[in-house]
């Protein structure tokens, strides 16, 4: 079991080391509200990993390789992608640095969702965690123990990793002006557009 744990470090730290949209918003998030919020956003993020590796272990993932289903969850997905990025780019609300000291109920529940939502509503999550998970049991024979151990590693190295990024950010807000988080919030939300953009091209355009 503890070795299973440890070879899940590996696919954690690789995974990890992809720039898409949900670190682009967890960066933002972190900086325009603080760092126990933006950890409040990751809770929610790393459970819609979850709720994607148990999907695809009880067997819907023949589900989202229908070819018949995969269109439209690509298109949707990439569709709620751009809308956010577009949203976030044309942006220009002043951000207020110290609102880390407003840690309210609502806020934290709207947080959570907005992580696990939004990280779900990217197909190639849904779609990565489909497939990596059929790789990856077939070398554990079923054992429901190991199959847990391993997992569990990768989303554990995950999720700290991504606490490090919101760390990262929160420290560094404290040199950037308002203008400076008004660019950024251009280059996060373009980032997401094109992220989108480029979801839907290659799986429904040049499919």
């Amino acid at each position: 079991m503890i070795e299973a744990f440890f070879q899940g470090i590996v696919p954690g730290l690789i995974l990890s080391a992809a720039i898409g949209p949900v670190f682009f918003m967890l960066v933002q998030t972190s900086i325009q509200r603080g760092f126990r919020l933006a950890l409040i956003m990751e809770f929610g993020i790393i459970m819609s990993d979850s709720f994607c590796i148990l999907c695809a272990y009880f067997g819907l993932a023949s589900f989202f390789q229908n070819p018949a289903y995969q269109n439209i969850i690509f298109s949707v997905g990439s569709g709620v992608l751009v809308i956010f990025g577009l949203v976030t780019f044309l942006s220009h609300k002043k951000v207020n640095f110290n609102v880390d000291e407003e840690f309210k109920k609502g806020d934290k529940t709207k947080l959570f969702w907005r992580g696990f939502l939004f990280n779900i509503s990217n197909p190639s999550v849904i779609f990565f965690w489909m497939a990596f998970v059929g790789l990856s049991l077939p070398r554990f024979s079923n054992n429901h123990t190991e199959v847990a151990a391993y997992f569990f590693g990768t989303l554990l190295t995950v999720f700290l990793i991504d606490i490090l990024k919101a760390w990262s950010a929160d420290k560094i807000k404290k040199y950037m002006t308002q203008k400076a988080m008004v660019n950024f919030n251009k280059i996060a939300g373009l980032g997401i557009s094109l992220f989108g953009v480029f979801i839907f091209i290659k799986q429904i355009i040049l499919k």
